[in-house]
């Protein structure tokens, strides 16, 4: 967790996600989405497929219950906590997940002063393997330490405290292979 609240940079702080969230729970995914009154807007993924984050902008990011659930709650939340695991499987977050692999995601809110500005998605292809409470507390750890980091790129410039991260600059070195900053989405 210290190495995620240290983190000087966006990509610092995705890639410190990735490589905990991985380690405390097994999963092999993480996005980060920026969330500004609109759909939220992918800006770090780790180990993402090509054309996850246009197909959830197109669908699901339109109207996603783990965001609305988390910006009413600001918790954690998985689909089977959230949905039940007898409706979990039918859902349409479900669906979405299975076209791109997954059986299991879970989200957590990251604040920046008095709101959440963004939330962590995190997924895992084992269906034997969802998501339990003491993997939803070791997120909400992950997403206390992110908190204080994006607190501490908001007061350095790097993020803007309402639009987000700012567009690197030319001498900015490239991500990491696996992780990305997300370009900006079309309209």
């Amino acid at each position: 967790a210290v190495r995620i609240a240290e983190s000087r940079s966006l990509e610092a702080l995705g890639t410190a996600c990735y490589r905990a969230i991985g380690r405390l729970t097994g999963s092999p995914i993480v996005a980060l989405y920026w969330l500004n009154g609109g759909a939220p807007r992918p800006v770090f993924s780790a180990a993402v497929p090509d054309g996850l984050h246009d197909d959830y902008r197109t669908g699901l990011g339109k109207s996603d219950p783990f965001v609305d659930s988390i910006l009413r709650n600001g918790r954690v939340v998985d689909g089977r906590s959230l949905l039940g695991a007898f409706h979990w499987p039918r859902s349409s977050s479900y669906d979405f997940l299975r076209t791109w692999g997954f059986c299991y995601n879970m989200c957590g809110p990251l604040r920046l002063e008095d709101r959440i500005a963004a939330v962590i998605y995190t997924g895992t292809p084992e269906w034997d393997s969802p998501y339990m409470e003491d993997d939803r507390q070791r997120m909400e750890l992950v997403c206390r330490a992110g908190s204080l980091a994006l607190t501490n790129l908001a007061k350095s410039g790097v993020v803007d405290e309402r639009t987000g991260p700012k567009p690197p600059g030319p001498d900015s070195r490239a991500p990491r292979a696996g992780a990305s900053l997300c370009p900006p989405l079309p309209p």
